[in-house]
C-alpha cells in the first residue's frame, strides 16, 4: 500500500511545519531584512509542538504565532 505526500502531512504534521521552515529561511536569504529568519525561527516551534502534541491542530498554530509576535517584537529595528 502506498501514501500519497498528502496523506503523510497529515499523519505528521512536525513534516509541514519544517518545510514552512525551508521556504522561510530561502525567503530569508533572499530578502535579508530578518523577518524571514523570525517566520523560520516560529515554524520550528510549531515543529516542535506538533511533535509533542500530535492530536491537537490548533496547538501548534498559536504556539508558533506567539514565536513569531515575539520575535518581531524583539528584532524590530531600532531608529535613532
Amino acid at each position: 500500500m502506498s501514501m500519497h505526500l498528502q496523506d503523510w502531512f497529515y499523519l505528521n504534521p512536525w513534516g509541514l511545519w519544517l518545510t514552512a521552515v525551508v521556504l522561510a529561511l530561502v525567503i530569508e536569504l533572499l530578502q535579508r531584512d530578518r523577518r524571514g529568519l523570525a517566520c523560520a525561527g516560529a515554524c520550528a516551534v510549531g515543529a516542535v509542538v506538533a511533535a509533542l502534541a500530535p492530536g491537537v491542530w490548533w496547538l501548534p498554530v498559536v504556539a508558533a504565532l506567539v514565536a513569531l509576535g515575539t520575535a518581531w517584537a524583539l528584532l524590530r529595528p531600532v531608529h535613532a
